[in-house]
């Protein structure tokens, strides 16, 4: 049984993938394929395409914000 996702997360992986989009099931587990991207805005765009809430993380690890679409 596959859960469904409830919330995305964004955020820096390394210089060579970029940044991460990833789909997150209620429990926290990963749903599908994560998504790299180079730039920070283009992991966003794909993150909020679902109309879920995203955690926006900077490189850091920390986390930036929470963005709740509509």
């Amino acid at each position: 049984m596959t859960n469904a996702p409830t919330h995305s997360h964004v955020f820096y992986s390394d210089h060579k993938n970029g940044w991460v989009s990833q789909s997150r099931d209620a429990d926290g587990n990963q749903i599908g394929a994560a998504a790299y991207y180079y730039h920070k805005a283009c992991a966003l765009r794909h993150a909020k395409h679902d109309g879920l809430p995203v955690s926006v993380f900077g490189k850091d690890g920390l986390l930036q914000r929470q963005i709740y679409t509509d």
